[in-house]
C-alpha cells in the first residue's frame, strides 16, 4: 500500500513537467523501492519488535506436588507451566543498538542494554545483560532443544541478566567477551567478573547467540571451542573456569561443557533442578558438573532427536539422561517437543522419572 501511495506521488510529480523518458521512469522506480524500503526498516532507527512464549506440561510419579510448589495439595506431581512470555524491543540509533526484553511469566526484565562500535572490531555495551561465560547460558530458551538448559546453564542464570559494562569482538575465529557486573551483592562494591574466549575450529563456528540441535546448522561441519572464567568479590573462592565445544551441521549436533568450581563456586551455582523441580539435588562447591549431548536431524528441517547425559559431581553422585523429540513447523519459532528425563542418585528423594510436552511460538 504505501508504495503504491508513493508512484501515485511520484507520477504526479512526473506528469506535472511533461511525459516521462524510459531513463526516468527507472529512476522513479528505483526511488519508490528506495523510500519503501526506508520506511520497512526504520530509517530513523524506529524499533522493531519480536517475542515468545513457551507452554509446557510436566508430569513425574516420584515426586510429590507439594516439592515443586509448596501450596499445591497432596498428589503426583503433573501441570501446566508457561517458563517464559517474552516481549523484546531492538532498534539502533545511529551507530548505537539497543534492546530491551521483558518476561511476563517472571514479571522481571531480562535485558536492558545499548550496544556500540569502538573501531571496526571491538564493541562496548552497558545495560542489563546475560554474563559471557556458558553457551548453554547465553542461548535464548526459544532455541534450546530440550525442556531446559544443562544443569550449568541454569544454575548460572542466578547470575545473568545482571547490570554491568563489557567488551567484546571478534578477530577472524577468534571472539572474546569481558565483562563487569554488579554481582551476587547487587549495588555494595564487589562486582562479578566474567570472561569468554571461543575459536572457531571448522566451517562458521557455531555462535553463541545460534541454537542447541542441527536445526539451521550449515551443510559442511562447524566447530567452536571456548574457555570461560568467573569470580564474584562479594563471595569468598567464588570463582570457577568453564570449557565448551560444539561441533554441528545441518543433520547433527553434538556439545560437550564443564565447569571446575572453587570452594565458593557452588554458593554462586544454585541450581535445583531449573524448572523442573525445587528438590534437593544441587551443584555443590568444589565439584565439576559436566554434560554431553547430541542430536541428529531424522527428517530435513522437519524432526530431530537429542538425548543429553548430565553429572552434578555432587555429595549424592546424582546423573541424569534426556530423550527429546522436536517436531519444528517454522523453525524455533514454531515447534512441538516431547521429553522424558530420569535422573540417578544415592539419595532417594533426587531420583525421578519425569515427562514433558512443550509448545514454543515467537514472532
Amino acid at each position: 500500500m504505501k508504495k503504491i501511495v508513493f508512484s501515485a506521488l511520484a507520477l504526479s510529480l512526473v506528469a506535472g513537467s511533461g511525459m516521462a523518458s524510459e531513463d526516468e521512469w527507472t529512476e522513479l522506480d528505483e526511488a519508490v523501492e528506495a523510500m519503501a524500503a526506508a520506511l520497512a526498516q526504520g530509517e530513523d532507527g524506529a524499533p522493531s519488535i519480536w517475542g515468545y512464549i513457551r507452554v509446557n506440561y510436566m508430569a513425574s510419579p516420584d515426586v510429590e506436588a507439594s516439592v515443586v510448589d509448596p501450596s499445591a495439595s497432596t498428589g503426583d506431581y503433573g501441570g501446566f507451566a508457561i517458563p517464559e512470555a517474552r516481549i523484546a524491543v531492538v532498534g539502533n540509533v545511529n551507530d548505537y543498538a539497543y534492546k530491551v526484553q521483558y518476561d511476563f511469566s517472571q514479571e522481571l526484565i531480562k535485558d536492558a542494554y545499548v550496544r556500540f562500535p569502538i573501531g571496526s572490531t571491538v564493541y562496548g555495551q552497558v545495560g542489563n545483560y546475560k554474563s559471557p561465560f556458558l553457551r548453554s547460558g547465553l542461548v535464548s530458551p526459544k532455541n534450546q532443544f530440550f525442556l531446559d538448559s544443562t544443569a550449568n546453564g541454569a544454575a548460572w542464570g542466578d547470575l545473568t541478566h545482571q547490570v554491568g559494562a563489557k567488551l567484546g569482538g571478534d578477530f577472524s575465529l577468534v571472539h572474546w567477551d569481558l565483562s563487569l557486573q554488579n554481582g551476587d551483592d547487587e549495588l555494595a562494591n564487589d562486582y562479578l567478573f566474567t570472561g569468554r574466549l571461543g575459536i572457531d575450529l571448522l566451517g562458521e563456528g557455531i555462535s553463541d547467540s545460534g541454537v542447541e540441535g542441527a536445526y539451521g546448522g550449515s551443510e559442511g561441519p562447524s566447530m567452536t571451542a571456548s574457555v570461560s572464567y568467573f569470580d564474584d568479590g562479594s563471595v569468598s573462592d567464588g570463582s570457577g573456569f568453564g570449557v565448551d565445544a560444539y561441533l554441528g551441521s545441518n543433520v547433527y549436533w553434538f556439545g560437550a561443557e564443564a565447569v571446575d568450581l572453587n570452594e565458593g563456586g557452588g554458593d554462586l551455582f544454585r541450581y535445583t533442578d531449573g524448572p523442573f523441580l525445587t528438590g534437593t539435588s544441587q551443584i555443590q562447591d568444589d565439584s565439576t558438573p559436566w554434560s554431553l549431548m547430541g542430536t541428529w536431524m531424522m527428517v530435513p528441517d522437519l524432526w530431530e532427536i537429542g538425548v543429553r547425559y548430565q553429572d552434578l559431581d555432587n555429595s549424592g553422585n546424582e546423573t541424569s539422561i534426556e530423550l527429546g523429540v522436536n517436531r519444528y513447523l517454522s523453525g524455533h519459532n514454531l515447534k512441538w517437543g516431547i521429553y522424558g528425563k530420569s535422573t540417578d542418585a544415592d539419595v532417594a528423594a533426587d531420583e525421578y522419572d519425569l515427562f514433558g510436552v512443550q509448545l514454543v511460538a515467537g514472532f
